[in-house]
C-alpha cells in the first residue's frame, strides 16, 4: 500500500512532468503565418499538378481550402477559388467556374488584394471570350494588365498578352493578334517563362490556321507539342493533338487525322476533360464522313 507521503510525491511528479510537456515554451505551436504558407504551398502545388492530374489537383485544393477556412486566411481562400474555377472552366463547366470567379473577386475586393482582383478579372475575361463577348473581355484584360504592370508581374503580363491576342484573333484582326503573340513570346524568352513561350507558340499556330497557312500552323503546333511533352502538360498535349488532327483532315491525310483525334480523346479521358473528348469525337465523326464521300 502507498502511504500518504508516497501519493503526494507521485502526484507532484506527474504535475511537474506533464506540466512541462504541455508548456508552450517547450513545444511552441505553429503561428498563423505557418498555416498561411502551408495554404499557399498547397494552392500552388495544385495549380502545377492540374496539367497532369485533375483529381489530385482537386484534392490539394480541398486541403488548402479547409486549412484556409479554419484560420480565416482570406487571400488563400480567394486564390483557392480562382484555381478551382480554372479547373472547372478547363473541363467545360463554365457556370460553376463563373460562380467561383465572382466569389474570388468579392473576397479580393474586400481585402484590397490587387493581385487577385487582377487575376479574377483575367479569368472572367477568359469566360467572356468563350461566350464571344469580346469587347467586354478585352476591357477586363486591359484592367488586369494595368495592375500586373504596376506589380511588375512579368509572367502574368505574358498571359494577358496571349489572351488579348486571342481576342484580336477572334475579331479577325490578324495583325494585332500577331503583335500580341510576338510580344508574349519575346517577354517569355527574356524571362525564361516556359509556359508563356509554349502558349505563345500554340497561339501562333491558331493564327496561321485561321489564315489558312496550314504548313506554318503545323510547325507551330509541333513546336508547342514538343514543349508540352517536356513538362508533361497532358491537357495541352491533348488540345494540341486536336489542332493537328484538324490540319491533317484539311490536308486530306485522314490516317494522321484519325491518329491525332484518337490520341487526343485518350489524353482528354485520362485527365477527365469532357471538353477535349467532345472535340476529339467531333473530329473523328467529320473525318469518317469525308472518308465515305
Amino acid at each position: 500500500m502507498f502511504g500518504k507521503a508516497h501519493i503526494l510525491f507521485f502526484c507532484s511528479f506527474l504535475l511537474c512532468h506533464f506540466g512541462a510537456l504541455g508548456s508552450s515554451s517547450e513545444i511552441p505551436l505553429p503561428d498563423k503565418k505557418y498555416y498561411s504558407r502551408k495554404v499557399d504551398s498547397l494552392n500552388e502545388l495544385a495549380f502545377d499538378v492540374k496539367r497532369r492530374n485533375v483529381e489530385k489537383a482537386m484534392g490539394l485544393l480541398y486541403q488548402a481550402l479547409t486549412l484556409a477556412t479554419k484560420y480565416n486566411y482570406l487571400k488563400g481562400i480567394a486564390t483557392n477559388r480562382l484555381y478551382e474555377a480554372g479547373l472547372y472552366q478547363q473541363n467545360g463547366f463554365e457556370r460553376k467556374a463563373l460562380a467561383l470567379y465572382y466569389k474570388a473577386l468579392e473576397i479580393s475586393r474586400a481585402t484590397n488584394d490587387t493581385l487577385n482582383i487582377a487575376r479574377a478579372n483575367q479569368q472572367l475575361g477568359n469566360l467572356l471570350v468563350d461566350g464571344n463577348q469580346l469587347k467586354d473581355a478585352e476591357s477586363l484584360y486591359l484592367q488586369a494588365i494595368e495592375k500586373y504592370i504596376l506589380l511588375n508581374r512579368r509572367e502574368d503580363i505574358v498571359n494577358i498578352l496571349n489572351s488579348l491576342g486571342l481576342v484580336k484573333l477572334n475579331q479577325k484582326d490578324f495583325r494585332a493578334a500577331k503583335k500580341y503573340f510576338e510580344n508574349a513570346l519575346e517577354i517569355s524568352n527574356s524571362s525564361a517563362y516556359y509556359y508563356g513561350r509554349k502558349k505563345a507558340t500554340f497561339n501562333r499556330g491558331l493564327l496561321c490556321l485561321a489564315q489558312g497557312k496550314l504548313l506554318e500552323a503545323k510547325n507551330h503546333f509541333r513546336k508547342s507539342l514538343s514543349l508540352d511533352i517536356k513538362i508533361n502538360d497532358r491537357y495541352s498535349i491533348a488540345l494540341t493533338q486536336t489542332k493537328l488532327a484538324d490540319i491533317a483532315e484539311k490536308e486530306g491525310s485522314f490516317r494522321d487525322a484519325i491518329a491525332f483525334s484518337k490520341a487526343a480523346f485518350t489524353g482528354g479521358k485520362s485527365i477527365s476533360s469532357i471538353k477535349i473528348c467532345i472535340e476529339a469525337i467531333r473530329s473523328l465523326c467529320s473525318i469518317y464522313q469525308k472518308k465515305e464521300i
